[in-house]
This record gives C-alpha cells, sequence and structure tokens, in this order.
C-alpha cells in the first residue's frame, strides 16, 4: 500500500515538474525582458538568442525528467519494480542537467543551477521511498 502511496506522489511530482517545463518553454521570452530590465541589477552576458537557447535546453531536459517521473509513478501505482528504477534515472537526469548545459552552452549564468539540484533532490527523495517501500516478494507481485 505504502509503494502505492509513492507512486501516487510520483505522477504528481511529475506532472508538477513537466508543467514547470512547459511554462517555461512558453514563458521564456518574456523571462528575458524582465531580467533584462529597469531595476534587475544582475547583468546577463548572454544575447536573447543564446538565452532562449538555454531556457529551452533546460526545459527540455527537466521536462522529459518530469515524464518519467509519471510514467515510474504510474508503474509504482500498478507495483511494477521498474518504476523505481525509471524515477531513479530521471533523479539523475535532473542532476545532471547544470553540466549538460555548461558544455552545450559553454558557461553557466548565475541563475541556472540550483532549481535542477532541487528538482533532482525531491525526485531523488521519492525513488529512495519508492525503493525503501518496493515489494519484496515476487519479481513483479
Amino acid at each position: 500500500m505504502a509503494y502505492r502511496i509513492v507512486g501516487g506522489l510520483a505522477i504528481i511530482l511529475g506532472v508538477g515538474v513537466v508543467a514547470l517545463a512547459f511554462s517555461h518553454l512558453l514563458l521564456g521570452e518574456d523571462l528575458f525582458s524582465v531580467m533584462t530590465g529597469p531595476g534587475f541589477t544582475v547583468k546577463l552576458p548572454v544575447t536573447p538568442e543564446e538565452f532562449l537557447f538555454r531556457s529551452r535546453l533546460w526545459a527540455g531536459v527537466i521536462g522529459a525528467c518530469g515524464l518519467l517521473t509519471t510514467i515510474g509513478g504510474v508503474g509504482m501505482t500498478l507495483r511494477r519494480t521498474w518504476g523505481v528504477y525509471l524515477t531513479a534515472g530521471a533523479a539523475v537526469a535532473a542532476a545532471l542537467v547544470p553540466s549538460l548545459v555548461f558544455v552545450l552552452a559553454s558557461g553557466r549564468l548565475e541563475f541556472q543551477g540550483e532549481t535542477e539540484l532541487l528538482i533532482a533532490g525531491v525526485i531523488g527523495l521519492v525513488a529512495a521511498l519508492a525503493f525503501m517501500f518496493r515489494p519484496k516478494y515476487g519479481i513483479d507481485a
């Protein structure tokens, strides 16, 4: 029963992460205009095109991690052991996003890095709970 509850939490978390990524994808241009407008003290060392590339890259990878978490949550609610592994893989992928952005976009902006690690930590916590409450007997009992 606890394994299914953790699966439900994974579904809710995954849908939330997908919604966050989708909104970031849609509002990337507005975010750039806000961050370069009056009253914002950080000067962005990038062009609007590079900022939108990084924004879309972030949204794509984090959205994929949210989708994997949702699918893993469905697997957990169906009492399948692959749900744990899928959710753990999503946490690892979300933790690698800052490195991926650094390699592909040649540098890190001042606001990048913290959100990805927070998302990876929460998904990892759900994966750890799912591993703790996984079915002990049978392969997919």
